[in-house]
């Protein structure tokens, strides 16, 4: 039995609706890596060692899931942390994926020592 190929679909936001559309489009507006359109929410965690991430990735790859999982929440730093990752569909689900990693940062009380060391 053959494999299916994947289909890659190109997304747009239009305010925070995901809207899809075709590769040129979207390479054009998440091209700019440094873009406001591409960011959701960024939180750098002072006196912790953690910077949490979501931006809007607009690329969905089907496979069998009805899933677009176009918007992509990471951790940087934050000892075994780091990479820790989540995607989803909506804007709404990446503000809140945002304030939970962020929760899960400061739970875990990650410090960053030698940036906060008394000289």
């Amino acid at each position: 039995m053959e494999k299916e190929a994947t289909k890659i679909i190109y997304y747009k936001l239009e305010g925070k609706r995901v809207v899809p559309c075709e590769f040129d489009e979207w390479n054009r507006r998440v091209s700019d890596a440094k873009s406001w359109y591409r960011k959701v929410a960024y939180t750098k965690l002072a006196g912790y060692a953690a910077e949490v991430s979501t931006v809007f990735v607009g690329l969905g790859f089907c496979f069998s899931s009805n899933h677009l999982d176009i918007f992509e929440t990471k951790i940087f730093g934050g000892g075994d942390l780091h990479g820790e990752q989540e995607r989803c569909d909506t804007w709404e689900e990446a503000e809140k994926i945002h304030l939970k990693f962020v929760k899960m940062v400061f739970e875990k009380g990650i410090l960053d020592f030698e940036r906060n060391k008394v000289k």
